[in-house]
Protein backbone atom coordinates (compact mmCIF):
# COMPACT_ATOMS: atom_id res chain seq x y z
CA UNK A 1 0.00 0.00 0.00
CA UNK A 2 1.42 3.36 -1.07
CA UNK A 3 2.02 5.66 1.87
CA UNK A 4 -0.18 8.82 2.36
CA UNK A 5 -0.78 11.33 0.54
CA UNK A 6 -2.47 9.86 -2.11
CA UNK A 7 -1.13 12.11 -4.82
CA UNK A 8 3.08 12.87 -4.31
CA UNK A 9 4.43 15.34 -6.56
CA UNK A 10 6.25 13.67 -9.62
CA UNK A 11 9.74 12.31 -8.88
CA UNK A 12 8.30 11.91 -5.17
CA UNK A 13 11.07 9.69 -3.21
CA UNK A 14 10.02 8.46 0.10
CA UNK A 15 11.55 9.50 3.60
CA UNK A 16 14.58 7.35 5.05
CA UNK A 17 13.88 4.23 7.14
CA UNK A 18 13.79 5.29 11.03
CA UNK A 19 13.30 9.02 9.97
CA UNK A 20 10.60 10.98 11.14
CA UNK A 21 6.97 10.74 9.26
CA UNK A 22 5.88 14.76 9.90
CA UNK A 23 2.76 13.46 8.48
CA UNK A 24 1.26 11.47 10.51
CA UNK A 25 2.88 13.76 13.20
CA UNK A 26 0.61 16.54 12.13
CA UNK A 27 -2.53 14.38 11.39
CA UNK A 28 -2.45 12.84 15.02
CA UNK A 29 -1.65 16.41 16.45
CA UNK A 30 -4.87 17.92 14.74
CA UNK A 31 -7.11 14.81 15.74
CA UNK A 32 -6.07 15.44 19.39
CA UNK A 33 -6.43 19.10 19.13
CA UNK A 34 -9.76 19.01 17.79
CA UNK A 35 -10.97 16.37 20.21
CA UNK A 36 -9.78 18.28 22.98
CA UNK A 37 -11.97 21.42 20.90
CA UNK A 38 -14.91 19.24 21.39
CA UNK A 39 -14.16 18.90 24.58
CA UNK A 40 -13.98 22.01 25.47
CA UNK A 41 -17.37 22.89 23.50
CA UNK A 42 -19.09 20.04 25.72
CA UNK A 43 -18.23 21.12 28.69
CA UNK A 44 -19.19 25.24 27.62
CA UNK A 45 -23.11 23.16 26.47
CA UNK A 46 -23.94 22.16 30.50
CA UNK A 47 -23.23 25.81 31.01
CA UNK A 48 -25.49 27.35 28.51
CA UNK A 49 -28.35 25.05 29.58
CA UNK A 50 -28.43 26.64 33.01
CA UNK A 51 -31.84 28.55 33.51
CA UNK A 52 -31.28 30.90 36.11
CA UNK A 53 -28.42 33.97 35.90
CA UNK A 54 -25.36 33.64 38.59
CA UNK A 55 -26.60 35.00 41.70
CA UNK A 56 -23.34 37.19 42.05
CA UNK A 57 -24.44 38.88 38.54
CA UNK A 58 -27.83 39.21 39.84
CA UNK A 59 -26.60 41.12 43.27
CA UNK A 60 -24.33 43.06 41.34
CA UNK A 61 -26.45 44.11 38.79
CA UNK A 62 -29.06 45.52 41.55
CA UNK A 63 -26.26 47.38 43.07
CA UNK A 64 -25.78 49.76 39.83
CA UNK A 65 -29.72 50.30 39.96
CA UNK A 66 -29.08 51.86 43.25
CA UNK A 67 -26.07 53.77 41.92
CA UNK A 68 -27.22 55.24 38.88
CA UNK A 69 -29.44 57.21 37.17
CA UNK A 70 -31.81 55.20 35.10
CA UNK A 71 -30.36 53.69 32.05
CA UNK A 72 -31.42 56.06 29.25
CA UNK A 73 -29.68 57.64 26.70
CA UNK A 74 -29.52 61.62 25.63
CA UNK A 75 -31.20 60.48 23.04
CA UNK A 76 -34.30 58.84 24.40
CA UNK A 77 -33.96 61.54 27.07
CA UNK A 78 -34.63 64.71 25.09
CA UNK A 79 -37.49 62.47 22.85
CA UNK A 80 -39.43 62.24 26.44
CA UNK A 81 -39.06 66.12 26.88
CA UNK A 82 -40.43 66.57 23.36
CA UNK A 83 -43.39 64.05 24.19
CA UNK A 84 -43.83 65.91 27.24
CA UNK A 85 -44.35 69.09 26.07
CA UNK A 86 -46.74 67.94 23.29
CA UNK A 87 -48.90 66.03 25.99
CA UNK A 88 -50.93 67.15 29.02
CA UNK A 89 -48.82 67.42 32.18
CA UNK A 90 -50.42 64.46 33.89
CA UNK A 91 -49.23 62.33 31.06
CA UNK A 92 -47.26 59.90 33.05
CA UNK A 93 -43.74 59.30 32.48
CA UNK A 94 -42.42 55.99 30.70
CA UNK A 95 -40.28 54.16 33.28
CA UNK A 96 -37.15 52.74 32.53
CA UNK A 97 -36.42 48.88 32.98
CA UNK A 98 -33.51 48.16 35.48
CA UNK A 99 -30.84 46.49 34.63
CA UNK A 100 -32.06 43.42 36.71
CA UNK A 101 -35.24 43.30 34.77
CA UNK A 102 -33.50 43.70 31.55
CA UNK A 103 -30.98 40.80 32.24
CA UNK A 104 -33.91 38.82 33.22
CA UNK A 105 -35.96 39.28 30.18
CA UNK A 106 -32.65 38.83 27.80
CA UNK A 107 -31.24 35.83 29.59
CA UNK A 108 -32.81 33.00 27.75
CA UNK A 109 -31.97 34.62 24.67
CA UNK A 110 -28.92 35.04 25.57
CA UNK A 111 -28.54 31.09 26.71
CA UNK A 112 -29.77 30.04 23.30
CA UNK A 113 -28.02 32.61 21.65
CA UNK A 114 -24.77 31.01 23.02
CA UNK A 115 -25.64 27.47 22.74
CA UNK A 116 -26.75 28.13 18.77
CA UNK A 117 -22.85 29.89 18.95
CA UNK A 118 -22.07 26.72 20.69
CA UNK A 119 -23.26 24.31 18.19
CA UNK A 120 -22.33 26.02 15.13
CA UNK A 121 -18.75 26.02 16.05
CA UNK A 122 -18.82 22.11 16.64
CA UNK A 123 -20.24 21.44 13.36
CA UNK A 124 -18.01 24.57 11.82
CA UNK A 125 -14.91 22.44 13.55
CA UNK A 126 -15.90 19.53 12.39
CA UNK A 127 -16.30 20.65 8.74
CA UNK A 128 -13.21 22.20 8.87
CA UNK A 129 -11.13 19.26 10.38
CA UNK A 130 -12.89 16.99 7.38
CA UNK A 131 -11.76 19.53 4.49
CA UNK A 132 -7.93 19.70 6.12
CA UNK A 133 -7.78 15.80 6.61
CA UNK A 134 -9.35 15.50 2.73
CA UNK A 135 -6.76 17.95 2.03
CA UNK A 136 -3.92 16.37 3.83
CA UNK A 137 -4.38 12.82 2.84
CA UNK A 138 -5.52 13.56 -1.12
CA UNK A 139 -2.10 15.76 -1.19
CA UNK A 140 -3.72 18.93 -1.81
CA UNK A 141 -0.33 20.51 -1.67
CA UNK A 142 1.83 19.04 -3.85
CA UNK A 143 -0.96 18.95 -6.30
CA UNK A 144 -1.75 22.41 -6.30
CA UNK A 145 2.35 23.17 -5.92
CA UNK A 146 2.59 20.83 -9.58
CA UNK A 147 -0.76 22.02 -11.15
CA UNK A 148 0.94 25.71 -10.01
CA UNK A 149 4.19 25.19 -11.74
CA UNK A 150 2.21 24.05 -14.84
CA UNK A 151 -0.11 27.10 -14.67
CA UNK A 152 2.79 29.52 -14.10
CA UNK A 153 5.08 28.13 -17.51
CA UNK A 154 1.78 28.22 -19.73
CA UNK A 155 0.93 32.01 -18.44
CA UNK A 156 4.34 33.33 -19.84
CA UNK A 157 5.64 33.85 -16.08
CA UNK A 158 8.55 31.34 -15.61
CA UNK A 159 9.41 28.30 -13.50
CA UNK A 160 11.20 29.83 -10.85
CA UNK A 161 10.29 29.04 -7.41
CA UNK A 162 8.85 33.07 -6.66
CA UNK A 163 6.22 32.83 -10.06
CA UNK A 164 4.83 29.61 -8.86
CA UNK A 165 4.94 30.15 -5.26
CA UNK A 166 2.80 33.62 -7.08
CA UNK A 167 0.60 31.50 -8.88
CA UNK A 168 0.08 28.78 -5.43
CA UNK A 169 -0.65 31.68 -3.18
CA UNK A 170 -3.78 32.77 -5.51
CA UNK A 171 -4.51 29.16 -6.17
CA UNK A 172 -4.47 28.50 -2.32
CA UNK A 173 -6.70 31.82 -1.47
CA UNK A 174 -9.37 30.61 -3.92
CA UNK A 175 -9.51 27.35 -2.30
CA UNK A 176 -10.05 28.93 1.24
CA UNK A 177 -12.23 31.24 0.41
CA UNK A 178 -14.52 28.97 -1.19
CA UNK A 179 -14.55 26.25 1.04
CA UNK A 180 -14.99 29.11 3.93
CA UNK A 181 -18.15 30.24 2.12
CA UNK A 182 -20.68 27.78 3.64
CA UNK A 183 -19.38 28.85 7.29
CA UNK A 184 -19.89 32.65 5.95
CA UNK A 185 -23.54 32.07 4.80
CA UNK A 186 -24.46 30.06 7.92
CA UNK A 187 -23.07 32.26 10.65
CA UNK A 188 -24.47 35.53 9.12
CA UNK A 189 -27.83 34.23 7.80
CA UNK A 190 -28.86 31.58 9.94
CA UNK A 191 -27.49 32.12 13.29
CA UNK A 192 -26.88 36.01 13.72
CA UNK A 193 -29.92 36.51 11.67
CA UNK A 194 -32.30 34.14 14.09
CA UNK A 195 -30.99 36.07 17.21
CA UNK A 196 -31.86 39.40 15.57
CA UNK A 197 -28.18 40.62 14.96
CA UNK A 198 -27.70 40.73 11.30
CA UNK A 199 -27.68 43.42 9.04
CA UNK A 200 -25.78 42.32 6.07
CA UNK A 201 -27.73 42.05 2.77
CA UNK A 202 -26.60 39.28 0.47
CA UNK A 203 -25.17 41.62 -2.01
CA UNK A 204 -23.07 43.34 0.81
CA UNK A 205 -21.51 40.01 1.61
CA UNK A 206 -20.38 38.63 -1.35
CA UNK A 207 -19.19 42.50 -1.96
CA UNK A 208 -17.17 41.59 1.26
CA UNK A 209 -16.00 38.41 0.25
CA UNK A 210 -14.89 39.87 -3.52
CA UNK A 211 -12.92 42.92 -1.52
CA UNK A 212 -11.28 40.49 1.44
CA UNK A 213 -10.04 38.18 -1.52
CA UNK A 214 -8.51 41.28 -3.51
CA UNK A 215 -7.33 43.02 -0.65
CA UNK A 216 -5.60 39.81 1.04
CA UNK A 217 -3.73 38.46 -2.45
CA UNK A 218 -2.59 42.02 -3.35
CA UNK A 219 -1.29 42.43 0.50
CA UNK A 220 -0.16 38.87 0.95
CA UNK A 221 1.18 37.84 -1.96
CA UNK A 222 3.54 40.54 -2.60
CA UNK A 223 5.11 39.57 1.15
CA UNK A 224 4.97 35.93 0.70
CA UNK A 225 7.49 36.34 -2.66
CA UNK A 226 9.99 38.83 -0.28
CA UNK A 227 9.61 36.50 2.40
CA UNK A 228 10.70 33.35 -0.37
CA UNK A 229 13.34 35.62 -1.78
CA UNK A 230 14.62 36.55 1.40
CA UNK A 231 14.48 32.80 2.72
CA UNK A 232 16.60 31.95 -0.04
CA UNK A 233 19.18 34.49 -0.24
CA UNK A 234 19.72 35.00 3.58
CA UNK A 235 21.53 31.58 3.84
CA UNK A 236 21.26 30.36 7.66
CA UNK A 237 20.74 33.57 9.12
CA UNK A 238 17.42 34.23 7.11
CA UNK A 239 15.22 34.22 9.77
CA UNK A 240 16.82 38.16 10.69
CA UNK A 241 15.97 39.04 7.76
CA UNK A 242 12.64 37.85 7.13
CA UNK A 243 11.62 39.09 10.96
CA UNK A 244 12.98 42.75 10.15
CA UNK A 245 10.38 42.46 6.93
CA UNK A 246 7.75 41.24 9.13
CA UNK A 247 8.61 44.54 11.74
CA UNK A 248 8.69 47.14 9.22
CA UNK A 249 5.23 45.41 7.63
CA UNK A 250 3.75 45.18 10.78
CA UNK A 251 4.50 48.87 11.35
CA UNK A 252 3.55 50.26 8.00
CA UNK A 253 -0.14 48.31 8.37
CA UNK A 254 -0.96 49.52 11.71
CA UNK A 255 -1.33 52.58 9.11
CA UNK A 256 -2.47 51.48 6.10
CA UNK A 257 -5.37 49.17 7.54
CA UNK A 258 -7.13 51.69 9.11
CA UNK A 259 -6.47 54.68 7.05
CA UNK A 260 -7.18 52.50 3.57
CA UNK A 261 -8.49 49.28 3.72
CA UNK A 262 -11.14 49.34 6.88
CA UNK A 263 -12.82 52.79 5.19
CA UNK A 264 -13.36 50.51 1.60
CA UNK A 265 -15.52 47.93 4.41
CA UNK A 266 -17.09 50.83 6.09
CA UNK A 267 -18.13 54.17 6.52
CA UNK A 268 -15.87 56.37 9.19
CA UNK A 269 -18.05 59.78 10.00
CA UNK A 270 -16.23 62.40 12.67
CA UNK A 271 -18.33 62.35 15.73
CA UNK A 272 -20.29 65.73 15.38
CA UNK A 273 -20.18 68.19 17.72
CA UNK A 274 -21.84 68.17 20.88
CA UNK A 275 -22.03 66.91 24.58
CA UNK A 276 -20.48 63.46 23.79
CA UNK A 277 -17.50 64.83 21.49
CA UNK A 278 -16.52 67.45 24.11
CA UNK A 279 -16.27 65.28 27.09
CA UNK A 280 -14.35 62.96 24.74
CA UNK A 281 -12.12 64.91 24.04
CA UNK A 282 -11.73 66.64 27.94
CA UNK A 283 -10.72 62.88 28.87
CA UNK A 284 -8.31 62.38 25.89
CA UNK A 285 -6.90 66.00 26.80
CA UNK A 286 -6.37 65.15 30.68
CA UNK A 287 -4.44 62.06 29.51
CA UNK A 288 -2.24 63.76 27.64
CA UNK A 289 -3.52 61.03 25.01
CA UNK A 290 -2.43 62.82 21.06
CA UNK A 291 -6.42 62.02 19.73
CA UNK A 292 -6.25 63.52 16.27
CA UNK A 293 -9.55 62.11 14.64
CA UNK A 294 -12.94 61.01 16.42
CA UNK A 295 -14.95 59.10 14.38
CA UNK A 296 -18.31 57.46 14.54
CA UNK A 297 -18.25 54.17 11.96
CA UNK A 298 -21.60 52.82 10.78
CA UNK A 299 -21.40 49.11 12.25
CA UNK A 300 -25.11 49.02 12.16
CA UNK A 301 -25.17 47.92 8.68
CA UNK A 302 -23.58 44.49 9.07
CA UNK A 303 -24.84 43.77 12.64
CA UNK A 304 -26.11 45.15 15.76
CA UNK A 305 -23.36 44.32 17.82
CA UNK A 306 -21.61 47.27 19.07
CA UNK A 307 -18.14 47.92 20.09
CA UNK A 308 -15.23 50.81 21.01
CA UNK A 309 -12.31 51.47 19.67
CA UNK A 310 -8.50 52.98 19.37
CA UNK A 311 -5.98 53.00 17.09
CA UNK A 312 -3.11 54.90 15.27
CA UNK A 313 0.90 55.01 15.22
CA UNK A 314 3.25 57.34 17.49
CA UNK A 315 1.41 61.15 17.75
CA UNK A 316 -1.05 59.88 15.62
CA UNK A 317 -4.25 58.57 17.50
CA UNK A 318 -7.79 58.14 16.88
CA UNK A 319 -11.01 56.79 18.84
CA UNK A 320 -13.67 54.25 16.66
CA UNK A 321 -17.27 54.60 18.32
CA UNK A 322 -19.91 52.35 16.54
CA UNK A 323 -23.13 53.59 15.82
CA UNK A 324 -24.53 50.91 17.40
CA UNK A 325 -22.95 52.06 21.01
CA UNK A 326 -24.95 54.97 20.84
CA UNK A 327 -27.88 54.41 18.69
CA UNK A 328 -30.40 51.14 19.48
CA UNK A 329 -33.53 52.14 17.84
CA UNK A 330 -35.53 48.77 19.17
CA UNK A 331 -33.97 49.12 22.49
CA UNK A 332 -33.30 52.86 23.49
CA UNK A 333 -33.03 51.81 27.13
CA UNK A 334 -29.65 50.10 26.00
CA UNK A 335 -28.62 52.74 23.94
CA UNK A 336 -25.26 54.07 25.58
CA UNK A 337 -25.09 57.41 27.82
CA UNK A 338 -22.46 60.42 27.64
CA UNK A 339 -20.89 59.26 30.75
CA UNK A 340 -20.73 55.16 29.99
CA UNK A 341 -19.20 56.01 26.63
CA UNK A 342 -16.74 58.23 28.76
CA UNK A 343 -16.38 55.31 30.78
CA UNK A 344 -15.99 52.70 28.70
CA UNK A 345 -13.17 54.80 26.77
CA UNK A 346 -11.72 55.51 29.83
CA UNK A 347 -11.15 51.60 30.42
CA UNK A 348 -9.76 51.84 26.39
CA UNK A 349 -7.20 54.66 27.90
CA UNK A 350 -5.97 52.39 30.49
CA UNK A 351 -4.69 50.12 27.67
CA UNK A 352 -3.14 53.16 26.00
CA UNK A 353 -1.81 54.24 29.21
CA UNK A 354 -0.28 51.31 30.30
CA UNK A 355 1.33 50.32 26.89
CA UNK A 356 -1.16 47.30 26.78
CA UNK A 357 -1.03 47.77 22.21
CA UNK A 358 2.63 47.96 22.84
CA UNK A 359 3.70 44.94 24.73
CA UNK A 360 1.45 43.09 22.78
CA UNK A 361 3.35 44.04 19.74
CA UNK A 362 6.31 43.37 21.16
CA UNK A 363 5.47 39.66 22.18
CA UNK A 364 3.96 39.10 18.61
CA UNK A 365 7.62 40.12 17.19
CA UNK A 366 9.21 38.24 19.74
CA UNK A 367 7.40 34.93 18.88
CA UNK A 368 7.91 35.34 15.33
CA UNK A 369 11.49 35.78 15.66
CA UNK A 370 11.48 32.40 17.70
CA UNK A 371 9.14 30.91 15.09
CA UNK A 372 11.20 31.85 12.13
CA UNK A 373 14.35 30.70 14.36
CA UNK A 374 12.60 27.03 14.19
CA UNK A 375 11.61 26.70 10.84
CA UNK A 376 15.16 27.37 9.65
CA UNK A 377 15.52 23.65 11.38
CA UNK A 378 13.44 22.86 9.15
CA UNK A 379 13.18 24.78 5.97
CA UNK A 380 15.83 22.64 4.23
CA UNK A 381 14.40 19.07 5.54
CA UNK A 382 13.70 16.41 3.01
CA UNK A 383 11.93 14.46 5.28
CA UNK A 384 9.55 17.56 6.27
CA UNK A 385 8.42 17.55 2.76
CA UNK A 386 8.77 14.03 1.55
CA UNK A 387 6.12 13.49 4.43
CA UNK A 388 3.81 15.25 3.03
CA UNK A 389 4.08 14.18 -0.72
CA UNK A 390 6.58 17.00 -2.25
CA UNK A 391 9.52 16.18 -4.55
CA UNK A 392 10.99 20.23 -4.19
CA UNK A 393 10.52 22.01 -1.56
CA UNK A 394 9.05 25.43 -2.07
CA UNK A 395 9.46 28.06 1.23
CA UNK A 396 5.39 28.79 1.01
CA UNK A 397 4.59 25.26 1.89
CA UNK A 398 7.38 24.52 3.96
CA UNK A 399 5.82 27.14 6.67
CA UNK A 400 2.30 25.94 6.43
CA UNK A 401 3.90 22.32 6.93
CA UNK A 402 5.97 23.75 10.04
CA UNK A 403 2.72 25.31 11.27
CA UNK A 404 1.27 21.98 11.39
CA UNK A 405 4.21 20.31 13.29
CA UNK A 406 4.20 22.84 16.23
CA UNK A 407 0.29 22.96 16.26
CA UNK A 408 0.29 21.79 20.12
CA UNK A 409 2.96 24.64 20.73
CA UNK A 410 0.55 27.21 19.60
CA UNK A 411 -2.38 26.07 21.21
CA UNK A 412 -0.29 26.88 24.84
CA UNK A 413 0.86 29.84 23.46
CA UNK A 414 -2.90 30.67 23.16
CA UNK A 415 -3.69 29.89 26.30
CA UNK A 416 -0.78 32.07 27.81
CA UNK A 417 -2.17 34.90 25.98
CA UNK A 418 -5.62 34.67 26.67
CA UNK A 419 -4.30 35.21 29.97
CA UNK A 420 -1.95 38.14 29.94
CA UNK A 421 -4.72 39.70 27.74
CA UNK A 422 -7.59 38.90 30.54
CA UNK A 423 -5.16 40.62 33.08
CA UNK A 424 -4.77 43.51 31.03
CA UNK A 425 -8.64 43.78 30.78
CA UNK A 426 -8.65 43.93 34.40
CA UNK A 427 -5.64 46.16 34.87
CA UNK A 428 -7.55 48.95 32.30
CA UNK A 429 -10.66 48.22 34.54
CA UNK A 430 -8.88 49.93 37.27
CA UNK A 431 -7.27 52.87 35.49
CA UNK A 432 -11.29 53.54 34.43
CA UNK A 433 -11.49 53.16 38.27
CA UNK A 434 -8.73 55.80 39.02
CA UNK A 435 -10.80 58.26 37.07
CA UNK A 436 -13.64 57.86 38.91
CA UNK A 437 -15.47 56.01 36.10
CA UNK A 438 -16.37 53.06 38.19
CA UNK A 439 -20.09 53.29 37.97
CA UNK A 440 -19.87 54.64 34.51
CA UNK A 441 -18.29 52.02 33.51
CA UNK A 442 -20.14 49.44 35.22
CA UNK A 443 -23.37 50.27 33.87
CA UNK A 444 -22.51 50.71 30.39
CA UNK A 445 -20.16 46.95 30.56
CA UNK A 446 -24.09 45.97 31.84
CA UNK A 447 -25.36 47.61 28.62
CA UNK A 448 -22.95 46.28 25.91
CA UNK A 449 -23.06 42.78 27.29
CA UNK A 450 -27.14 42.84 27.45
CA UNK A 451 -27.18 44.27 24.15
CA UNK A 452 -24.14 41.51 22.77
CA UNK A 453 -26.60 38.80 24.35
CA UNK A 454 -22.95 37.82 26.13
CA UNK A 455 -22.53 34.84 27.89
CA UNK A 456 -23.12 34.86 31.73
CA UNK A 457 -22.67 31.16 32.73
CA UNK A 458 -18.84 30.02 31.30
CA UNK A 459 -16.98 26.61 32.22
CA UNK A 460 -13.59 28.08 33.90
CA UNK A 461 -11.45 25.65 31.34
CA UNK A 462 -13.74 26.61 28.36
CA UNK A 463 -13.06 30.31 29.49
CA UNK A 464 -9.08 29.40 30.17
CA UNK A 465 -8.62 28.34 26.44
CA UNK A 466 -11.13 30.50 24.57
CA UNK A 467 -11.76 33.72 26.72
CA UNK A 468 -9.56 36.72 25.92
CA UNK A 469 -11.79 39.01 28.20
CA UNK A 470 -13.00 38.11 31.99
CA UNK A 471 -16.40 37.58 32.33
CA UNK A 472 -19.38 40.07 33.36
CA UNK A 473 -19.11 39.20 36.67
CA UNK A 474 -15.42 38.57 37.05
CA UNK A 475 -15.11 42.60 35.56
CA UNK A 476 -17.91 43.97 37.96
CA UNK A 477 -16.60 42.52 40.98
CA UNK A 478 -13.19 43.70 39.67
CA UNK A 479 -14.38 46.97 39.38
CA UNK A 480 -15.64 46.89 42.88
CA UNK A 481 -12.58 45.57 44.45
CA UNK A 482 -10.84 48.19 43.25
CA UNK A 483 -13.20 51.45 43.86
CA UNK A 484 -13.22 49.82 48.06
CA UNK A 485 -9.23 50.58 47.46
CA UNK A 486 -9.46 53.93 45.96
CA UNK A 487 -12.04 54.73 48.81
CA UNK A 488 -9.22 53.46 51.50
CA UNK A 489 -6.42 55.37 49.68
Amino acid sequence: MSPLPLYKEPGWQPIKEGSINYFYLSFGFLVVEQAFEFYLAYRQRRYLKKTSLPEELIQQAEAVDKTVLPPIAPKAEEMKRESKNDQPETTEKPKSKSFVQQLKDKFLGSQAYNLDKNTFSFLSGSYGVVVTVAALIGGLQPYFWHYSYGLAASLGLGTSELAVSAVFLVLNSVFDSIVGIPVGLYSTFVLEEKHGFNKTSMKLFWTDKIKGFLISNIVTVPLMLAVVKLVRWGGEHFYLYVWSLLFVFSLVMLTVYPNFIAPLFNTYEPLEEGELRTEINNLADSLDYPLKKLYLVDGSKRSSHSNAYLYGFWKDKRIVLFDTLIKNEKEPELECTTKEVVGILGHELGHWKMSHTVKGFVLQMLLSFITLKGFGEFVSSPDMYASFGLKSQPVVIGLTLFFYIISPIGAVLGLALNTMTRAFEFQADAFAVKLGKAEELKSGLLKISISNLASFHVDPFYHAFHNSHPTLVERLRTIDEESRKKKVD
